[in-house]
């Protein structure tokens, strides 16, 4: 499971109210990830595009045609963490 501090989390209302300074945090790499709270659960996480096309591109790579025999392996125990 996926820690967030306390920094990391936030409200629907409150990102309505933030949004510019909670996308300049994320673009500038001051926090990782922000995880949109709704009746005390996380239904969704903002994060940035730098972020989001990197695990983007490990993921077409895991599920690319490039990657076969042992690696395979491999790919099955790294699914199991993204």
């Amino acid at each position: 499971m996926v820690k967030y501090t306390i920094d990391e989390l936030t409200s629907i209302s409150d990102l309505n109210k933030n949004s510019s300074k909670i996308i300049m945090n994320l673009k500038n790499k001051v926090i990782d990830k922000i995880g949109i709270v709704s009746n005390d659960t996380i239904e969704t996480v903002l994060i940035s595009v730098e972020e989001y096309e990197r695990l983007k591109g490990v993921d077409e790579f895991l599920n690319s045609n490039v990657v076969t025999g042992s690696w395979n392996t491999l790919i099955e125990v790294l699914n199991t963490f993204l």
